[in-house]
C-alpha cells in the first residue's frame, strides 16, 4: 500500500510477526513458511488440517509487489 499511496491504507503488518502462533493461540493450525521450498508442504498440512489454517510466509519487505488495478 505504501508503495501505490505513499502510507499505510489498511493495516501495518510488521516483519517477522509470528502470525502462525496467534492462530494456533486462537485453536488453528499455524505455519511458518521461510524459504519457497517449505511452501508447497506447508500449505499441504493446512489444507489437510481440517479447521482454519493460516500459512504465515516470511517475504522481504524492502521488495515492492507489482500490482495491476482491475478497477478502472
Amino acid at each position: 500500500m505504501k508503495f501505490l499511496y505513499g502510507y499505510s491504507v489498511a493495516a501495518e503488518l510488521r516483519p517477522g510477526t509470528r502470525y502462525d502462533q496467534v492462530v494456533e493461540a486462537l485453536g488453528g493450525h499455524g505455519e511458518l513458511v521461510q524459504t519457497p521450498d517449505e511452501l508447497r508442504p506447508a500449505l499441504e498440512r493446512a489444507f489437510a488440517a481440517g479447521k482454519p489454517a493460516l500459512v504465515n510466509a516470511l517475504t522481504d519487505p524492502s521488495v515492492a509487489y507489482p500490482r495491476r488495478s482491475n478497477l478502472a
